[in-house]
């Protein structure tokens, strides 16, 4: 056995900033009056299985109610963004409950579990995912036995893999603590219960890839044992618990030049690179181009945030390096117009920083189109950075028009806080072969930004494929589907389906010019995490492309995306995830969402007052049905013509699933587009980005250089979206139980079943009789002069010559409540939670512009109705108001 002193000690400034609430390793929660009451963990044993950065973790825990009451409890765990629970089991007294992923159709009839009203305000600014589960009433002195399985995707990090498990928590989770405390700050410390001896333990069995490895640290004390199977067993210690997370750091191969991994199960393969040390770590020059949100997206520490990576990145500019520093919202500003700047510029360029103020909308639309169009000087690498502080605007419309062109600039995007969207800017940075990183509104600890610096630089390593030897992968299958640059001491992680049992061969160019090979001989694995982790990260990304794309290949996806969904047991669009319950209603209930920001109080908005009771938005009383306009007679709604998934057809050169046009494709758009400082024509005249320059006396420009408008290495051509030949998405993935070997194939291992083992089927659920489908309904009638009625084609017409974004933005919503509210109806008056906040955006938008237009003024009080029985969940109120919407719904 080797001394647990020969395992290095990993300092805490090396350890990563936990979340905005750390939860510990978990908690059991509950509200008793106006107190918060936690449940005492009495347990803890943890089992980790390590393959390269793949993690299969198991946790059994015992908590008891320390409450003299019975109490609805709830257990929350911290859950990293790379991760999916594969298996949940409960024992609350004599209650035995289980998570099971079913078909949506399957839960219909099943309870929507809403979050209670403390948990939803105590992680109301949590960025991170938390898996949440309602235990239900438990009575004093009850015991909960927890069985919780989850697979993992571990971070690297300057060549090392990285796996934590949290142990520190937020004094905001302990028993006694006021709900009207829940803003103050809180001590994080040591969750209690978790005392050295034989009930807390920690124990980690590592496949090696045939030696040792180099380099192990461990935050605790471990003591390490290698095993005859070749695994190795590492031991927490039971001594004394060091106030921190447990933290793992470990890597294989040559201290300065980690080794690349491929490991193989049955179905799945995993082949881990590692960026070659080649030379001195330099690689080309940058031209870096910082595009910052200071719309009204940017409050308070999002912008001071945002302003600190800004500033980080400036300070890291070297000789002959330049930069572009750009602000935008609905307009554009920035530091001397944008043009390029020198190193020499930095410190002016921070002190322009200080005078950003955050106002308008965000619009990235301007800014995209003008960087696109860019081309990298000869010699100097281009990057974009991002810093995103929420939603960019019509992103749909924004991802759709990035698709045009051929992906030569890497853009990295960083989202902060909770009001971003995830799935743009993984798609914006996915398909230009860039980085996203997410951080809290205190922004990047130091070794994210660190990261966030490398990323930045030019890639050591480019033009990187896989060569198929013997594995028989599908490239249609990989994760990611784009491969990444790598830059010192940067590594990439590619999962995917195979058919064989050979090796593979990755080739890439070194940035100065030379081809690199490296060739990788499979390992077989055990792990059971590799299929349930390339599963879930697959899926994400079709799930991140589908809230961008339409048309044919929206429905190839979607149609993908189901099937992986059913055969892995994900949480998906067409799944849902059930806690089978024999105290709950239906025998099953509705798990609540991973995303705080979507947990919703009971009682969200109080439509008799001008507050609400979660602080949410301010809206008056609805008018009554009766002082509505009267209207003609109207028909009953019909149910809107469901999506049907295409036939699979051969893929051209365009996946992004939209219709080719021109960049600026109306007269109306193009009107908009060039009230922002000049439009896209200006930068065929090599204008500055904003549109304007700043000159000197002589009114030549400060600075030498092409401005960032300028494309100084693309001719007339150049201007023209270039076609898209990268496959940016799957086609049809093989389903994953299809046998791939041929007869005579052999495979080395057996993988295990990448799920836990078949649950039991869930309850029945009746299914809802389909409502009869009713007549189409007439045209609309002209507008009658002087009737006092207004027709839908002056409606129309209102609607057309008022704001492009506005309507745009307002329409697709209501056009998305019209058709979720007639699936409702038709599924016998069934509501679906997520329109409420989809409403509660829309009314906001609606409220202060009732009087611009009969159309706004209708569709305030028709929203406010909508809203009245989606919250009631009344089947007779949807049923009242479909008619109104469904005469809004003719005008899109």
């Amino acid at each position: 056995m080797q001394s647990a002193n020969s395992i290095e000690h990993l300092p805490v400034e090396k350890e990563l900033a936990t979340r905005r609430l750390p939860l510990g390793p978990g908690a059991v929660l509950g509200c008793l009056g106006s107190q918060i009451t936690s449940a005492n963990l009495g347990r803890m044993l943890v089992r980790v299985r390590l393959a390269g950065p793949i993690a299969a973790v198991e946790v059994a825990q015992t908590f008891q109610n320390a409450a003299n009451a019975p109490v609805d409890l709830y257990y929350l765990f911290p859950l990293a963004a790379n991760a999916t629970v594969s298996r949940f089991r409960t024992q609350v007294g004599q209650r035995n409950c289980e998570m099971q992923v079913v078909p949506k159709e399957q839960a219909a009839n099943l309870t929507r579990h809403q979050v209670p009203g403390f948990l939803a305000g105590l992680f109301a600014s949590e960025y991170q995912t938390v898996f949440c589960v309602p235990l239900g009433t438990v009575n004093p002195g009850e015991t909960i036995n927890i069985d919780l399985a989850y697979a993992e995707l571990l971070p690297c990090w300057d060549g090392d893999f990285r796996f934590s498990f949290p142990l520190m928590m937020s004094g905001r989770f302990q028993s006694g603590l006021s709900l009207d405390q829940l803003d103050q700050e809180a001590p994080v410390s040591l969750a209690p219960g978790l005392v050295a001896g034989p009930n807390v333990g920690i124990s980690v069995a590592m496949e090696m890839t045939g030696t040792a490895p180099s380099r192990l640290s461990s935050s605790h004390p471990m003591e390490f044992r290698p095993q005859a199977s070749g695994e190795a067993l590492l031991e927490m210690a039971k001594s004394e618990l060091p106030a921190r997370d447990f933290t793992l750091a470990y890597r294989f191969g040559h201290e300065k030049n980690p080794q690349g991994i491929l490991r193989q199960g049955r179905q799945h393969f995993l082949y881990h690179l590692h960026a070659p040390l080649v030379g001195p770590p330099s690689t080309l020059p940058r031209h870096l181009i910082i595009l910052m949100d200071v719309s009204d997206n940017a409050q308070g520490p999002r912008l001071e945030a945002s302003k600190r990576v800004a500033a980080q990145l400036l300070n890291s500019m070297g000789p002959g390096e330049n930069f572009s520093l750009v602000g935008f919202n609905n307009q554009l500003t920035g530091y001397e117009t944008g043009i390029p700047c020198d190193k020499s510029h930095v410190p002016g360029a921070l002190q322009w920083l200080q005078t950003l103020k955050p106002s308008g909308r965000a619009d990235m639309s301007t800014i995209l189109e003008r960087v696109l169009q860019l081309a990298p000087e000869q010699g100097r690498s281009m990057v974009v950075e991002v810093l995103a502080c929420g939603k960019m605007g019509n992103e749909p419309e924004i991802y759709a028009t990035l698709t045009q062109y051929q992906p030569t600039i890497r853009f990295n995007c960083i989202g902060i806080d909770q009001g971003v969207n995830p799935s743009f800017l993984r798609r914006l940075s996915g398909y230009t072969r860039g980085q996203a990183v997410f951080v809290g509104e205190s922004g990047p600890d130091e070794m994210t930004m660190n990261k966030i610096v490398q990323d930045s630089r030019c890639p050591l390593l480019t033009d990187l494929t896989l060569v198929d030897q013997g594995l028989g992968i599908n490239a249609e299958t990989f994760s990611p589907v784009s491969l990444l640059g790598l830059g010192v001491n940067d590594a990439v992680t590619v999962l995917g389906l195979k058919a064989g049992n050979g090796g593979l061969e990755a080739r890439a160019r070194i940035f100065s010019g030379p081809p690199w090979i490296e060739a990788v001989a499979p390992l077989a694995s055990q792990n059971p995490a590799l299929g349930v982790v390339w599963a879930h990260l697959k899926a994400r990304e079709m799930s991140d492309e589908l809230r961008l794309i339409t048309g044919p290949r929206a429905s190839r996806l979607r149609d993908v995306s189901a099937s992986l969904a059913r055969d892995y047991r994900l949480v998906g669009d067409n799944t849902a995830s059930v806690l089978t319950d024999p105290a709950a209603a239906g025998g099953a209930t509705w798990l609540p969402s991973l995303i705080p920001l979507e947990w919703k109080p009971e009682v969200v908005v109080d439509l008799t007052k001008a507050t609400t009771k979660s602080g949410g938005m301010k809206i008056g009383p609805p008018p009554p049905i009766e002082d509505l306009p009267p209207r003609p007679p109207q028909p009953e709604m019909a149910e809107p013509e469901p999506v049907r998934p295409a036939p699979v057809e051969a893929e051209d050169e365009n996946h992004s699933g939209m219709v080719r046009k021109a960049v600026i494709g109306n007269k109306a758009k193009h009107e908009v587009k060039s009230k922002l400082h000049g439009g896209i024509k200006d930068a065929a005249k090599g204008k500055p980005m904003m549109g304007q320059s700043r000159a000197g006396a002589s009114g030549k420009p400060m600075m030498s250089g092409k401005p960032v408008l300028r494309n100084p290495g693309a001719g007339a051509a150049q201007a023209k979206p270039a076609a898209v030949s990268v496959d940016d998405g799957p086609k049809l993935l093989p389903k994953p139980n299809q046998a791939h070997a041929r007869p005579d194939q052999t495979v080395p291992e057996p993988e295990p079943t990448p799920v836990a083992p078949t649950p039991p089927p869930p309850p029945p659920v009746a299914a809802a009789a389909p409502a009869p489908t009713p007549p189409p309904a007439p045209a609309a009638a002209p507008e009658a002069a002087g009737s006092g009625e207004v027709s839908p084609e002056a409606i129309a017409r209102q609607v057309l010559s008022g704001n492009a974004e506005f309507r745009q933005a307002i329409m697709a919503d209501l056009k998305l409540v019209y058709q979720t509210l007639a699936k409702c109806v038709q599924a016998g008056g069934v509501a679906d939670p997520s329109l409420i906040p989809l409403l509660e955006k829309i009314l906001r938008s609606l409220q202060p512009l009732q009087e611009q237009s009969t159309l706004v003024k209708e569709a305030y009080r028709i929203g406010v109705l909508c809203y009245q029985a989606l919250r009631g969940n009344d089947p007779q109120a949807l049923a009242k108001t479909q008619v109104w919407v469904q005469r809004f719904a003719k005008l899109f």
